[in-house]
């Protein structure tokens, strides 16, 4: 109960967190549609206005114009002009209100000017009743950019301006129910159509409201379990006579399916064998996060009991054979360091094959060793590969995030750039991590500011002379 009880402020600040940004959103929403209405229709409005003064002065200040107008009588004048124009800037300044955020005054300020515009029309013209029935336009932009409740308000004043400019006009009087009728039936279709939209959006918030909430659930899920995955790699590089070791990993994802091990394999009367494993499990997220968890213990487990690297692996496909789905496959390269020997014994599991600088010759080789992934099938049967490391030899190995790294015009890191890279970084007392910094470099500035596509994952390995070899004389 103390556990639920410490989490319930979290939840409401979650939650109240979430209703401020829908609210934000709903705020911006508005303000954008309001300043498009505001500037298209005072764009409209004033090209209608140009074109009344351009007429009007054709008329009266160059004689005939019955190519132009051909009703002479038609009531175009300066100040009918000008009343437009004034109104379309109006139409125009209430978009600009409504950019800086004033939502609310800038659509007062478009609504008042359309109503004050259809109503004095209305007023100067011969077709009030046309007018009248124009009063529903503002109030159907009011259900666009108000609530309900200002939609009705609206409507009602519509009403009221609208049957007052029809009783004004003094039509007959089928034409005079007619157009009230008409007028408001437009008024009461806009306000349930306002009445629905407003069940909509709250709907809509509603399921915006859930779906934010789950996200932010999974992002702290994914972010501990990236917690936990940086728990379960090694906190520092085990130190051991004769092998100088960097590694480095970074996931594409906040869970990484890419992991890499390094630990001690005590020896009775002999100094111990380091043991090295760089895996990746298929995709990357919480699924693959759970393999990549369960394949670690698993090779732990393996590695204390087992001294060859292919039984190893074996031991391990054979348990996650039987307890991950197959898409969840794993790519394993596992190897074993000996001091006293000089070797490097591995056993790959369908992983790219690691790298080795040879400080006699300056060659790059590849350490060839085919297996399937592990968690496939059970019962396959891996093999070893062991390479003789003369002092000042370097491996790498790797995931295939490094290789298929994207630069900006898509292209592929590709192997043949790494093993260049790697060997132009590796020259007789090269550290382990004075060659894991230059491979990352040079990938890094391959790639430019593109993302990686996959998770990343490096360790080297570098055999320096022991303490017996140093003190030999």
């Amino acid at each position: 109960m103390g556990q639920e009880r410490g989490n319930q402020p979290g939840i409401a600040n979650g939650a109240s967190s979430i209703d401020a940004e829908l609210d934000h959103e709903e705020h911006e929403r508005q303000r954008r549609l309001l300043t498009l209405v505001a500037y298209r229709v005072g764009g409209v409005v004033l090209i209608g206005a140009f074109a009344g003064a351009l007429a009007a002065f054709l008329r009266f200040g160059l004689g005939p114009v019955e190519p132009i107008a051909p009703d002479p009588d038609a009531p175009i004048q300066w100040w009918h002009s000008t009343f437009y124009g004034s109104a379309a800037l109006l139409m125009i300044a209430s978009g600009r209100v409504a950019q800086v955020g004033r939502v609310r005054a800038g659509a007062v300020l478009l609504l008042v000017t359309i109503d004050a515009l259809l109503i004095i029309q209305a007023l100067i013209s011969e077709a009030a009743v046309i007018f009248a029935l124009g009063l529903g336009v503002p109030v159907l932009i009011t259900t666009i950019l108000l609530d309900v409740r200002a939609t009705v308000l609206h409507s009602v004043f519509a009403a009221m301006a609208g049957i007052a400019l029809i009783i004004n006009e003094a039509v007959g009087i089928e034409r005079f129910w007619s157009a009230i009728v008409m007028l408001l039936t437009l008024l009461i279709l806009i306000v349930i159509v306002s009445y629905l939209r407003e069940g909509d959006l709250v709907g809509l918030v509603r399921l915006r409201r859930i779906e934010r909430a789950d996200a932010v659930r999974i992002q702290s899920e994914l972010a501990l379990a990236r917690r936990v995955q940086l728990a379960m790699l090694p906190d520092a590089m085990p130190e051991i006579d004769g092998a100088d070791t960097a590694a480095f990993s970074e996931p594409a994802a906040e869970a990484s399916g890419d992991f890499y091990d390094a630990f001690l394999l005590p020896r009775e009367g002999r100094p111990p064998l380091l043991a090295l494993a760089v895996c990746d499990v298929a995709g990357h997220g919480i699924a693959s996060a759970l393999v990549m968890s369960a394949t670690r213990a698993s090779l732990r487990s393996a590695a204390s009991r087992l001294e060859s690297p292919a039984a190893v692996l074996s031991e391990v496909n054979d348990t996650l054979a039987s307890s991950i789905p197959r898409e969840l496959f794993v790519t394993a390269s596992y190897g074993v360091f000996d001091p006293d020997e000089g070797t490097f014994s591995h056993a790959s599991a369908g992983h790219p094959h690691p790298l080795l600088w040879r400080p006699s010759t300056g060659d790059v080789v590849e350490l060839e060793n085919a297996g399937l992934p592990l968690g496939l099938v059970a019962g396959i049967d891996y093999r070893n590969l062991e390479t003789p490391l003369e002092p000042g030899a370097i491996v790498s190995v790797y995931s295939d995030g490094i290789v298929e790294a994207l630069n900006p015009a898509r292209q592929m890191y590709g192997f043949e750039t790494n093993a260049e890279r790697f060997g132009d970084a590796c020259h007789p007392g090269a550290s382990a991590d004075g060659v894991l910094t230059s491979m990352l470099d040079s990938v890094r500035g391959f790639v430019e500011d593109v993302p990686f596509d996959d998770d990343v994952t490096v360790v080297v390995l570098s055999r320096s002379p022991s303490r017996t070899e140093t003190n030999i004389p």
